[in-house]
């Protein structure tokens, strides 16, 4: 059950999470409310903490044991008749995937061995049954109980891969266990101390910026200016004194966990062990079907199972009939010649009785007949195969066949599985990983140039899931047979079974398929469809009584064609891409797979859906401080200054309501076209002009909040708006200059990065000296007065942190526009 705690005088969203030991995104990703601004709690309010999780592990069961070396008699002789004996046939065998005409004479004992042995597996796939039946519920599922959940399934796989039923690469394994084992450890040793370290230093630069600000400038004549630069300073060292208590706290909590516990990590984070694994075999084939013809069904053996026994089984050496029989597609006649085969060989004997008794019965009505003709299909005769005959198949029908009865599986939280059996593939539909969506991450360099991150808004998948057996055409089962060819990676088919899987595109047509690590083979299969979507965060501080709902936004579409490659790195949960064929929405597994998830995919994004993603971004990056934002590359991010800056300086769009918005969805051709004319067809006076009237209509933002613009974008505009044009008066773009920086300078570090940008094309020119040269560029265009006021104002933004805090505007303007 989900604790909270209250908050009370003094706290904020990060000492919080230090005093209870939560990581910081972790408190915002329970907490969404304050994605938009954790700085923005009051006291009184309830902030959800974590869901107490039972110290202790998952318990490995291992189910079943490896198969055993075939017993031998009391007289030390092999309990098997002698050859030269004719062998009672208690059961006829076809195994799927060999040459169809080969068939398996089964005596009693070997009988016996086999229903054993099916027995066996019975037990380990209800294991699996079990599983999939406590899938944490969809609507109500915590993060806390879907992690344990993707551990017991983790235990299920290597239950499974000691048993022999289904083998794993050591190796896979060992190196997913080690990096869940060091994300556990960053996120719980690092992530709070990085988060702290970073205000640390941006309140140092501030301190010195301010120190310095006007110390040999002639402009600070009055003595009010004077005593808000001390207040800044005072607070300044206020802030930093109370964060360094909570660095002090944070080395002693930290030397109290050590002491009382050697191991780092949380007992709900740790992994299954192996230690009592042993006995591996090296067969590479996971279960084998086999076809029987007294039960007239499929059941199912391992494969060392199969390698200690099918010696001992008889295979008849002229199968004539047999072949005759399905050359000439006499499908009620097959088993009428399988018995004539075995009753001409002197060396078995149908044992009357219920055997006897199936083959005169059997109808042909089942999968064995349209896998059994197979050869004969491949040379385009006969009706098209719909059964896969592959390794991967097998494996799939085996835990299908048990399950096929669920809506469910326990690869997605919220999909509902629909199992077809003779293809050997499930559909799941639904939302992915779960309803309630991923949260997801903003990755960022911090201050300390350290990679960081930040939880804000959440992504799913809603769509459909294909795991196959087959490849291309074949998912569907409409294929003809000469597809059933070649052999397909085990991939789609290990997320049946597996917690962590991947997402890949296929080297030809931008499919969308999956890989599991850990599996042999490890090709992409299956295919993802669907569409991606997005749901922001609560935009302001809600009280804990009310409820906003906000709706998912779809984001891009994922086809069957228009994928690439993710090119995602490490960590960075989604990113959006420029390339010559348009902009791409660039998705990790953990959408779709939540946690386990890995890999990545990239879909084309039309124009109308690059709108909501660039809200995304430009509301991400106004949270962690307009740091470097990996979840959009160069190229993107340079089309939406230039976009913005358009927007406003130009007449690319007309109409100014919404016309940040429709900027957006012009495409890169049009802004790249208009960017490159500028200085041909707009002179500088001409964007100072349109600026000064359009930044003071809010029509223009398109309801993205002002200070939501990019700092490249308002240094741009003060750069153009700074400059004194000749015959023409400078009110208008002095007013305009005092409503941008009101408008869109959301905190002191923005200010910073704004004044660091002052010139033609944005780019950051660093050293304080730039800044203060853009500071005094600024004050060039004001009179005494103004000056005065627009200082006060840098040392208010600096002693407040927040704009939000500041009623006055930077300078009143000389002459108000009429």
């Amino acid at each position: 059950m989900s604790q909270s705690y209250i908050v009370q005088s003094g706290d904020t969203l990060l000492k919080i999470a230090i005093d209870n030991d939560v990581p910081f995104t972790t408190l915002l990703e329970l907490n969404p409310k304050y994605q938009p601004n954790p700085d923005l709690i009051h006291v009184g309010d309830s902030i959800r903490l974590p869901e107490e999780v039972e110290d202790e592990e998952v318990e490995q069961d291992y189910l079943i044991e490896p198969v055993k070396p075939r017993p031998v008699s009391d007289t030390c002789t092999l309990m098997s008749s002698p050859e030269c004996e004719a062998k009672e046939v208690h059961d006829i065998l076809f195994v799927t995937g060999v040459h169809k005409t080969d068939f398996y004479c089964v005596d009693e004992k070997a009988l016996k061995f086999i229903k054993e042995e099916v027995s066996e597996l019975n037990k380990l796939i209800q294991g699996y049954v079990d599983l999939v039946n406590a899938v944490p519920d969809a609507e109500s599922a915590t993060k806390e109980q879907i992690a344990t959940h993707a551990r017991k399934r983790q235990a299920w796989l290597e239950a499974a891969n000691y048993a022999g039923a289904i083998f794993l690469s050591e190796s896979s394994l060992d190196r997913q266990r080690k990096r869940n084992e060091a994300i556990q450890i960053k996120k719980q040793g690092n992530e709070n101390w990085e988060a702290l370290q970073t205000q640390i230093k941006e309140l140092e630069n501030t301190k010195l910026f301010v120190k310095k600000y006007d110390e040999n400038s002639l402009y600070i004549d009055n003595l009010s200016v004077g005593t808000l630069k001390r207040e800044a300073l005072e607070r300044i060292d206020t802030d930093l004194g109370r964060l360094s208590q909570q660095q002090l706290a944070m080395v002693q909590q930290s030397a109290e966990k050590a002491q009382s516990s050697p191991s780092p990590i949380k007992p709900n984070n740790q992994s299954v062990k192996l230690n009592n694994i042993k006995g591996k075999s090296t067969a590479k084939r996971h279960v084998i079907e086999v076809f029987s013809v007294l039960d007239n069904r499929y059941m199912y053996i391992r494969a060392d199972f199969f390698e200690r026994e099918y010696a001992h089984w008889r295979q008849v050496p002229d199968r004539t009939n047999t072949r005759q029989a399905l050359i000439d597609n006499n499908k009620k006649g097959l088993m009428q010649a399988v018995a004539k085969d075995i009753a001409a060989d002197i060396k078995s004997d149908i044992k009357s009785g219920p055997l006897k008794k199936q083959i005169a019965e059997w109808k042909a009505d089942g999968g064995y007949w349209l896998e059994s003709k197979k050869e004969y299909d491949l040379w385009g005769e006969g009706d098209n195969s719909k059964i896969a005959v592959s390794h991967e198949a097998q494996l799939v029908r085996w835990g299908a066949n048990a399950a096929a009865s669920l809506d469910k599986t326990g690869m997605a939280i919220g999909g509902s599985a629909a199992i077809a059996l003779a293809e050997a593939s499930a559909k799941i539909e639904g939302f992915l990983p779960y309803k309630g969506g991923y949260a997801a991450k903003l990755t960022y360099t911090d201050a300390n140039k350290n990679t960081a991150t930040y939880a804000f808004g959440c992504f799913r998948l809603k769509g459909e899931i294909q795991i196959s057996a087959f490849v291309g055409a074949m998912v569907s089962g409409d294929a003809s047979a000469k597809i059933l060819l070649p052999e397909v990676g085990e991939g789609s088919v290990g997320a049946l079974y597996s917690p962590n899987v991947g997402l890949a595109t296929s080297n030809t047509g931008g499919e969308v398929g999956l890989k599991v690590d850990g599996f042999a083979g490890g090709q992409v299969g299956g295919k993802v469809t669907g569409s991606a979507e997005w749901k922001a965060p609560p935009t302001t501080n809600v009280k804990e009584k009310e409820k906003v709902q906000i709706d998912f936004q779809q984001l891009a579409e994922v086809s069957a064609e228009g994928n690439i490659a993710g090119g995602l790195g490490a960590g960075v949960d989604f990113r959006l891409r420029l390339t010559p064929d348009g902009f791409y929405f660039a998705c990790s597994g953990r959408f779709v797979f939540g946690a386990g998830g890995s890999g990545s995919f990239a879909s084309l994004i039309k124009l109308d859906q690059l709108w909501e993603l660039a809200k995304v971004i430009l509301q991400g990056l106004q949270w962690v401080g307009y740091r470097l934002l990996e979840n959009i590359d160069e190229r993107a991010y340079e089309y939406l200054v230039r976009t913005s800056y358009l927007t406003f300086a130009s007449d690319v769009v007309k109409d100014p309501a919404e016309a940040l918005k429709q900027g957006v969805m012009l495409g890169q051709e049009v802004i790249n076209f208009v960017w490159n004319e500028r200085d041909a067809t707009l002179q500088r006076q001409k964007e100072a002009e349109m600026l000064s009237q359009r930044i003071i209509s809010e029509e223009v933002f398109s309801g993205v909040p002002a200070d939501q613009l990019l700092p490249e974008v308002v240094g741009m505009m003060l750069n153009t708006l700074v400059e004194d044009f000749f015959l023409r008066r400078e009110e208008a773009q002095e007013t305009a200059i005092c409503y941008l920086l009101k408008k869109t300078t959301y905190s002191w570090r923005k200010f910073e990065e704004i004044l660091s940008r002052m010139n033609d094309f944005g780019a950051r020119e660093a050293g304080y000296e730039k800044l203060f040269a853009n500071l005094k560029r600024i004050n060039t265009v004001l009179d005494g007065e103004q000056q005065r006021e627009f200082n006060g104002w840098v040392y208010r933004l600096a002693k407040a942190k927040k704009q939000s805090e500041i009623p006055s505007m930077p300078f009143t303007p000389k002459t108000e526009i009429g």
